[in-house]
């Protein structure tokens, strides 16, 4: 089985691209619906529309934290 460590890493790379990404695009929707430019739904929306890219975004990024974790243990039986 060749080694695939780069691909690893930049798949790593992507989802936290991925997670940056979803919260900014999740903050420019909220704050869209917040100044009133989307005249059909009140305010409020703003908010409820910004939780789910949030959960997103923090599911993204404990998915990298484990993906760290995993290459830092990788790395650790490597040198044993």
């Amino acid at each position: 089985m060749p080694k695939a460590g780069w691909l690893f890493k930049v798949s790593l790379i992507i989802i936290i691209i991925s997670a940056w990404l979803s919260l900014a695009a999740g903050f420019f929707v909220s704050l869209t619906i917040l100044l009133g430019f989307m005249k059909d739904s009140p305010r409020w929306v703003g908010i409820v529309a910004f939780v789910p890219y949030l959960l997103l975004s923090a599911f993204l990024m404990l998915v990298s934290e484990m993906a760290k974790a995993l290459m830092k243990i990788k790395e650790a039986i490597k040198k044993e």
